[in-house]
């Protein structure tokens, strides 16, 4: 962990000092040419805070706007020509003639990549607006209608005519259509009731229906969620205790085996080391201790077993399968070969056992220690990331502005 975090503070800080060395230099460095590059046009003012030094001593800094970037008169008129050139075509939109306009035109403000400002003006305003929306009212043989448009650019400005033939406007979707036929059939009706059309048109007749209630399909997913949430819910807590209990276990090994080494040191048969746990054990009141060191309760219950009459050698044995931990099967083991063959050597094969449990206790301290790392690195890692982008954005962007 302090390994990683090392790492991560030494490469932050590395790149934190270039950001501010590249924003150091490109700010401190002269201007031999007496000029300052203008943004693009569009982009507006930008303010820039120089440093001067007179030639009599005196320093200083000053904060000049620099205004974008203008075209030069025949540029401007370079780009008028051309985009009124485009217009025609640009302002039809799903039109396919000037001559018939059932479709909504396009008058837009601008034409894509184009730094001219059009303004509309139409000479039938009640039938088409400035942005080209058609009027229901229009007549179905059509009118005629004179568009005009005032294109700008730096001072200069071009002004664009356009004669179109306009007619009822043209829905383009089934739904649109069915909207104009059901305003159509209402448009001069009064009373309570609305009048829905039979047909589309000739050829096409309607069938109206209530759109069905979603209520069933939505309790049905809700039940649905409900079980399955319930089904895996308690699974899911049963395996998170199992895991649990099974890292307490192994946690509390080097404990026992280190108890059952003193009460076999002093003299006790392991019998007698399962009795005496089991008396401590019992004197305790402290229920949440108990449950958070179940390994106790289990020898408390092999004691129990033992005692009311069962084989010593099957209740070492079910000891080590009830912990499910290979630690507790060696233990168990090593307690029913003693029983077999009485194995004076117990006390030493315990202390090794002992040795290697702590061994083990150390490895696991420490992976718990790197998986703790790990999760609190992540969190680390995004922060300083965004510290980043806020401290090296600015650099970057005052160095492209310059």
């Amino acid at each position: 962990m302090e390994k990683k975090l090392l790492a991560v503070l030494t490469v932050s800080g590395i790149i934190l000092s270039a950001a501010f060395m590249i924003k150091d230099y490109t700010t401190a460095r002269t201007i031999p040419d007496y000029k300052l590059k203008r943004g693009t046009y569009g982009q507006g003012e930008r303010e820039e805070v120089l440093d001067y030094e007179i030639s009599d001593g005196t320093k200083g800094n000053i904060a000049l706007e620099i205004p974008e970037a203008t075209y030069t008169a025949k540029e401007s008129r370079k780009i008028l020509t051309k985009t009124l050139l485009q217009m025609d075509k640009a302002i039809l939109a799903d039109n396919h003639s000037s001559n018939h306009i059932d479709r909504n035109l396009d008058l837009v403000n601008s034409l894509p990549d184009s730094p001219v400002s059009i303004s509309w003006s139409s000479s039938r305003p009640d039938l088409i607006d400035f942005e080209g929306i058609l009027s229901r009212d229009i007549p179905k043989e059509g009118t005629d209608v004179l568009l005009e448009a005032e294109l700008s650019l730096s001072g200069q400005s071009e002004n664009y005519r356009k004669d179109i033939i306009i007619f009822p406007p043209r829905p383009s979707t089934v739904n649109e259509q069915l909207k104009y036929k059901v305003e159509e059939e209402n448009s001069k009706l009064e009373g309570k009731e609305f009048i829905l059309p039979e047909s589309l048109d000739d050829e096409r007749k309607i069938t109206w229906k209530f759109k069905p209630s979603s209520t069933g399909t939505s309790i049905l997913i809700l039940t649905i969620a409900l079980v399955l949430f319930l089904y895996i819910a308690p699974k899911k807590q049963q395996e998170e205790l199992l895991r649990q209990r099974r890292e307490q276990l192994i946690l509390d090994y080097p404990d026992i085996i280190t108890k059952f080494l003193l009460l076999l040191s002093a003299g006790l048969s392991i019998r007698s080391c399962f009795e005496r746990i089991t008396m401590d054990y019992s004197k305790i009141r402290d229920e949440q201790y108990k449950k958070i060191h179940p390994v106790y309760k289990e020898i408390a219950f092999t004691y129990r077993e033992m005692k009311s009459g069962g084989s010593e050698i099957t209740a070492y044995e079910n000891l080590g399968k009830r912990c499910e931990c290979p630690e507790y099967k060696t233990f168990s083991t090593l307690l029913a070969q003693n029983v077999r063959k009485g194995n004076k050597d117990i006390v030493e094969i315990l202390e090794r056992e002992a040795h290697d449990a702590f061994d083990q206790r150390k490895r696991n301290a420490r992976i718990m220690g790197d998986k703790a790392g790990t999760k609190l690195l992540i969190p680390m890692i995004m922060m300083l990331s965004i510290v980043l982008l806020i401290l090296m954005v600015p650099a970057f962007l005052s160095f492209t502005e310059i």
